[in-house]
């Protein structure tokens, strides 16, 4: 027995279906993220994520973290329409080093990328932390550690590992 589609069966079909995740997400089930980054934030957490990586390998490759974006040679610019991009070097520039994407807008959350070198043998961690509110001011310096394992870092104030 075959089965027959009407073309009429299947735009009510449809229809319905829409109807149906409208009222869904009108009564509140089902519900979007609204922590998730605005596309303008994704770009700057994108960019943040870039820098800790080319950061690592700089360390890598010069026993010292960039005290600039421009020296990773990754195309990530200094400024763009919505976010300044600094780069922090912190205590002695060869053990840490901070990447941030602070907005121009202040409706829009900032980005820190950390990079650090955890002990003697030089292996390196990285950590990439949002503000926990829309802020335009520049990061305060995250927190330092050290332990049996070595150096650790924690997102500044106001911050949370994102």
């Amino acid at each position: 027995m075959q089965i027959r589609y009407s073309l009429f069966a299947v735009f009510l079909g449809v229809v319905i279906t829409g109807l149906a995740g409208q009222t869904l997400t009108s009564n509140g089930l089902a519900q979007t993220n609204s922590d998730a980054p605005s596309p303008l934030e994704s770009e700057a957490r994108n960019y943040i994520g870039s820098l800790n990586r080319s950061q690592q390998a700089y360390q890598i490759e010069n026993s010292t973290f960039s005290p600039d974006i421009q020296s990773l040679g990754i195309g990530v610019p200094t400024e763009d329409q919505n976010y300044l991009y600094r780069v922090y070097t912190l205590d002695d520039p060869g053990i840490a080093v901070m990447n941030a994407a602070i907005p121009k807008e202040p409706e829009l959350r900032s980005y820190v990328g950390l990079v650090w070198v955890v002990d003697s043998r030089g292996l390196t961690a990285a950590l990439l932390c949002r503000s926990d509110a829309s802020t335009i001011e520049e990061p305060n310096n995250p927190g330092m550690t050290n332990s049996v394992d070595g150096l650790e870092l924690t997102c500044p104030e106001g911050y949370s590992p994102n």
